[in-house]
């Protein structure tokens, strides 16, 4: 019985469910430098516009300082792989010394570009230890390359870069000053404090000082014998009370 391939190698989303369903198993499966499913859709349609099938572009790709780049290695396949590129040579390649050779598809002449140690110490990529200590050969290839395909295909790589390179960009700081004239003083509110307030209980007991002084001078005090025990007493008879 004969059997048919279906090509896992050329595997290609069919749509955007499909696209979002392979980004979820990359993410879960650990296998790549992702850290979220939406992160291996975003390489995946990056990789897609440069013509890389997905599982390229998640080895390929790389999120640096938020953005999506390339490896070199990567940036020279693209250019490879695009059908513009009749020659892509090394010339030299050396701990000191790049060198690289193109020729793009129509032209005449190829274009060397060349890459020195001397260039990375004026850069100062190599004060501290890192891949430019311990590979200064690789670094070398790598930073020629990228330079060189961009320069001579720029429209295959659509300003792509690699990893050692976004790392240097540092975004430009634009502080901006506005003059505004100076605000006049404003004077604070003058509060003035409220008159003390007597109590209730205080002005109950005026009032009531008030009507005790006035029966006192309306009262008249007289004796009188009471008629059941002959004995007297004292009545006392309230002529006029007002309390207010």
């Amino acid at each position: 019985m004969e059997t048919k391939s279906i090509g896992l190698a050329c595997f290609e989303p069919q749509s955007f469910a499909d696209l979002t369903r392979l980004g979820e198993m990359a993410a879960r499966s650990r296998l790549f430098a992702v850290q979220s499913p939406e992160a291996a859709v975003v390489m995946m349609l990056t990789g897609a516009s440069l013509g890389l099938p997905p599982v390229t572009a998640l080895r390929g790709i790389h999120v640096v300082q938020g953005r999506a780049v390339l490896s070199s290695d990567l940036l020279v396949a693209v250019v490879l792989r695009s059908g513009q590129c009749d020659i892509w040579r090394p010339v030299e390649v050396t701990a000191e010394r790049c060198v690289i050779e193109t020729r793009r598809r129509g032209h005449s002449d190829p274009i060397r570009h060349t890459w020195t140690m001397e260039m990375a110490r004026k850069a100062s990529l190599t004060g501290k230890v890192g891949p430019w200590q311990q590979f200064p050969a690789a670094m070398l290839r790598a930073r020629c390359s990228a330079e060189l395909a961009r320069m001579v295909y720029p429209d295959v790589l659509a300003g792509c870069y690699t990893p050692d390179e976004i790392a240097e960009i540092v975004p430009e700081q634009i502080s901006v000053r506005v003059d505004s004239p100076p605000l006049a003083p404003v004077a604070a509110p003058v509060v003035s404090e409220p008159a003390p307030l007597a109590t209730s209980a205080a002005r109950s007991e005026a009032a009531l000082a008030r009507a005790i002084a006035k029966i006192a001078a309306a009262t008249t005090v007289s004796p009188k014998i009471s008629p059941q025990s002959g004995s007297p007493r004292l009545v006392v008879t309230m002529v006029e009370c007002c309390f207010s």
